[in-house]
């Protein structure tokens, strides 16, 4: 396990938006759906079921492939296929992550495309494979590109421990398919005051792609479930190295 300087309690709240007289941040209040919808949404996805809401292209600029990010130093091969990333027991606001994976062209569906994932936990720490993969896992997208899995809200971390900055919340992906140039990317969520210029990353990672930051919105009752869509457009795999990567 890698323990990054600790974020306290209250600096945890104050993060996810949760504490008394806390603004509403990068976990936005929608209020629509319980618990029970959550899970009845992965037993769906685990069937095969076609549920997930599509991306449809529209009149704007061309489309792009999902910018890359740095792997970081935390990746674990192997973790288990499984759309509940984060055990029942994990300490955290649950988070259901859904989207599309689409080809370059951003209207045809990547079936069967593995999508792996590996985030800190909610003190910013990652845990390695003995720790029985912990917030870590595979999932596989279905006939129509879709993917979904319940995780937590992932803890920021510092990368200098005498540096003042912080990691942005965020989440790992590296997702691969036969017909497509393998991606390595990270999903990052609107409103966090780390997000570049801000993040201790600097220039390396990518946390100012519009593209890449999601709006996680409120989905329980008693406003510790959250969701949000990442979709992602995979480079055909005659694409040139440098085409869908940043520089």
């Amino acid at each position: 396990m890698h323990d990054h300087s600790r974020i306290d309690r209250r600096m945890l709240l104050k993060f996810l938006c949760l504490a008394p007289g806390a603004g509403v941040g990068w976990l936005t209040a929608a209020g629509a759906r319980t618990d029970r919808d959550v899970k009845g949404e992965l037993e769906r996805w685990s069937r095969g079921g076609a549920f997930l809401p599509r991306w449809r292209t529209t009149d704007g600029p061309a489309c792009s492939p999902t910018e890359r990010d740095v792997q970081g130093p935390f990746y674990v091969a192997g973790a288990p296929g499984r759309a509940r990333i984060a055990g029942p027991d994990e300490p955290g606001d649950r988070i259901v992550v859904r989207g599309t994976v689409l080809s370059a062209d951003c209207k045809t569906p990547v079936a069967n495309a593995l999508v792996d994932v590996w985030q800190a936990d909610a003190e910013g720490r990652y845990h390695e494979a003995e720790d029985d993969y912990r917030l870590r896992g595979v999932v596989r997208t279905d006939a129509r590109g879709g993917y979904v899995f319940e995780t937590i809200a992932p803890g920021r971390y510092r990368i200098d421990e005498n540096a003042g900055s912080l990691r942005p919340a965020h989440i790992h992906f590296t997702v691969a398919s036969a017909r497509h140039r393998p991606l390595t990317t990270q999903l990052y969520f609107k409103g966090d005051p780390y997000l570049a210029p801000n993040d201790a990353c600097g220039d390396a990672c990518g946390s100012d792609d519009p593209g890449r930051i999601v709006e996680a919105t409120r989905e329980s009752r008693d406003g510790t479930g959250f969701s949000a869509t990442f979709n992602i457009v995979l480079a055909a795999l005659s694409a040139e190295p440098g085409e869908d990567s940043r520089t």
